[in-house]
């Protein structure tokens, strides 16, 4: 009996160490129920390094681009900023299939800018060949309205004649304002006496039979001192000069030569300390360094003006004078590469010659009515109406009502019995007459 009894107490010792392994992860049957019910954190254990590592690069993939979104949304808007500027310049790209051939002429003073369009456009446009071409507004809009020229440069409006002269040969025109010439007129930072000055008293200082003899500040103003006259100016052979004498000393190239020679590049470094120091040049080459002189302003009856962008678009500074392209209507519409040409000088890209050639940008709204102009073809006098009817119409009126009547039959009557009898008195007088006038008349004009 005891040993039954042994037998079975180990037995039972057997049956309990087996339960206890097995409650243990013993045995290959027990394994797989653990997994599903008491023993997700062993089995899982093993398991979820794996699913975290999966699932935390989803996670992480779903949270980074939530918080990639905001970021992105800040990413995104400056990116936008510099679009505007990047979109115009592929846009010409499609046009280099466009071809042909035109002429450009007429003024020396619009010829920078032209030229500077041309340069950047035959880049983009290589299969167009322009050329550009001086010979002065005169010569240039007989040019023009003879049909040689699809676009003319020009520092004036067209006169009344031109513009009968192109409509006798079909030719129908555009007028474009690209931008203004201003001439800055300063003084050494430390002058404090020279603050304006009149369109005489620079005549005073500036013309030929001033050289050698007005040296003094004194002599142009009584209230002024005796401080010795120090001049700078550009070249003779610049347009600014030309500009400059014609308004001031009355004709074109004509001044003083005692004057000291100042450069394009970097006119007011080369200006000495004195305090006597009177120059002029580009306005544009002013507003680079305006703190380095004093500027001037210029009284031509009205009183005195200062150059800035407001009074030299409208004309009230006397030293300022918009400049125009006359584009031929017929060939803007029937040669592409006209077409082409006229609207990339009108981009921002074109444009940007204005500046490179120290002009002075016309405004925006300006620049939109031109373009405005383009699309529609707009012909005729747009921006120089005003100004040119003006003056036209009083000395046309004048001459003609006047020496219509009463000239026209006195001269007639009394020539006629007169001279009969006097012939030699007759004859010098209207010889003369014709021969001189019409000569200085067209030259100064020409630019």
């Amino acid at each position: 009996m005891r040993d039954i009894r042994q037998w079975l107490g180990l037995i039972g010792l057997v049956v309990i160490l087996g339960l206890l392994s097995t409650a243990c992860g013993g045995g290959a049957t027990p394994t797989s129920e653990p997994t599903d019910t008491p023993e997700p954190s062993p089995t899982t254990a093993e398991e979820t390094p794996e699913e975290a590592v999966e699932e935390t690069p989803e996670e992480a993939v779903e949270e980074t681009p939530e918080e990639a979104e905001e970021t992105e949304e800040p990413t995104e808007e400056p990116t936008d900023t510099p679009t505007p500027t990047i979109t115009p310049t592929p846009s010409p790209t499609p046009n280099v299939e466009v071809e042909g051939e035109f002429l450009v002429n007429g003024s020396s003073v619009v010829f920078p800018i032209t030229q500077n369009v041309n340069e950047n456009f035959q880049d983009l446009f290589p299969n167009v060949e322009v050329t550009v071409g001086v010979s002065g507004a005169l010569a240039g809009f007989e040019r023009f309205c003879n049909g040689e020229t699809a676009i003319n440069n020009a520092h004036r409006p067209i006169s009344d004649d031109e513009a009968e002269s192109c409509e006798e040969n079909g030719v129908e025109w555009l007028e474009l304002l690209i931008a203004y010439d201003a001439i800055a007129v300063v003084t050494n930072p430390e002058n404090d006496f020279i603050t304006c000055l009149t369109v005489d008293e620079l005549q005073t200082v500036w013309e030929p039979e001033a050289e050698d003899e007005i040296t003094s500040w004194e002599q142009v103003r009584d209230s002024f001192p005796d401080e010795p006259i120090v001049l700078y100016g550009p070249s003779p052979d610049r347009g600014v000069f030309d500009f400059f004498t014609g308004v001031i000393v009355g004709t074109q190239g004509m001044a003083r030569q005692d004057y000291e020679r100042i450069t394009e590049e970097d006119p007011l470094q080369e200006m000495p300390g004195d305090l006597g120091t009177l120059a002029f040049f580009d306005y544009a080459d002013y507003e680079r360094h305006p703190d380095l002189v004093n500027l001037v302003a210029i009284d031509a009856g009205d009183g005195c003006v200062e150059p800035n962008l407001e009074t030299i678009r409208s004309g009230e500074y006397v030293l300022s004078r918009p400049l125009y392209i006359y584009v031929n209507a017929g060939m803007l519409e029937d040669d592409e590469a006209v077409a082409a040409f006229v609207n990339y000088y009108l981009s921002d890209e074109g444009l940007a010659a204005v500046d490179e050639a120290n002009y002075v940008r016309a405004g925006d709204d300006v620049y939109e009515r031109d373009r405005e102009i383009v699309d529609e073809v707009i012909t005729g006098r747009t921006f120089s109406a005003e100004a040119t009817e003006e003056p036209t119409e009083e000395p046309t009126e004048e001459p003609t009502e006047e020496p219509t009547e009463e000239p026209t039959e006195e001269p007639t009557e009394e020539p006629t019995e007169e001279p009969t009898e006097e012939p030699p008195t007759n004859t010098p007088t209207p010889e003369p007459t014709d021969t001189p006038e019409p000569t200085p008349t067209e030259t100064p004009t020409e630019d």
